[in-house]
């Protein structure tokens, strides 16, 4: 399933409960559902954003510290 697809789907199931209609036990499950696909989605875009960020000193010859830093993706990804 695609991006896309999840979107048109959560808006379809949210027009539906906007306009009074309940949503069925098999409605909610599938909400559920696709919520957690949408956010891995943007999970996987934030982090992929963030491995590609690079840091660039203005100016080389200054003073700087290094620092070993390793991306720790744990609050993005979710736990299973």
């Amino acid at each position: 399933m695609t991006m896309e697809e999840a979107l048109t789907r959560i808006n379809a199931l949210a027009a539906k409960k906007k306009s009074g209609q309940a949503l069925t036990e098999e409605e909610l499950a599938e909400k559920k559902d696709l919520y957690e696909v949408y956010l891995g989605f943007i999970r996987a875009q934030v982090v992929q954003h963030l491995e590609s960020i690079e840091f660039v000193d203005a100016e080389p010859e200054a003073d700087t510290v290094e620092v070993d830093v390793d991306l720790d993706t744990k609050y993005l990804r979710k736990k299973h």
